[in-house]
């Protein structure tokens, strides 16, 4: 199998559409509303890591809000192991994303504040995670 690098994007923003109020932008956004799931291209491919497979390393940034209490009990949500909005959950209830690859690993989680764009205060809190993708 050889990775398809806008089947797996897709795959992911449709395993990762947790919550209707949380949209999950399909590509980049300029200006992203948060709450959001962003998932970027891979960070890195390696092609033939085995002899019929690649694996590719995607970040999904979650962005919740500004820094208070409640936005940052939905970023739990985001880093719990399990519940609605748990990315960790989303990705191991199919592990293949419906087929489209061999295998899905979550690897790890760092959490931070991001600014949205220059000037303003316009920092809120989020989430990055990193998922190992076997195709």
């Amino acid at each position: 199998m050889s990775i398809d690098v806008a089947a797996v994007r897709l795959a992911l923003v449709d395993v990762l559409s947790l919550s209707a109020s949380v949209l999950v932008y399909e590509l980049v956004p300029q200006h992203p509303t948060v709450p959001c799931v962003i998932v970027y291209p891979p960070d890195n491919i390696n092609y033939m890591a085995t002899r019929t497979l690649d694996i590719a390393i995607y970040s999904i940034l979650v962005l919740v809000g500004p820094r208070d209490p409640t936005s940052q009990e939905v970023l739990e949500g985001f880093m719990s192991g399990t519940g609605d909005l748990s990315i960790r959950a989303a990705l191991y209830a199919d592990r293949t994303l419906g087929g489209v690859v061999s295998n899905t690993k979550l690897l790890d989680m760092t959490s931070g504040a991001y600014s949205l764009s220059v000037g303003g205060d316009d920092t809120v809190i989020g989430a990055e995670f990193r998922a190992e993708i076997t195709a």
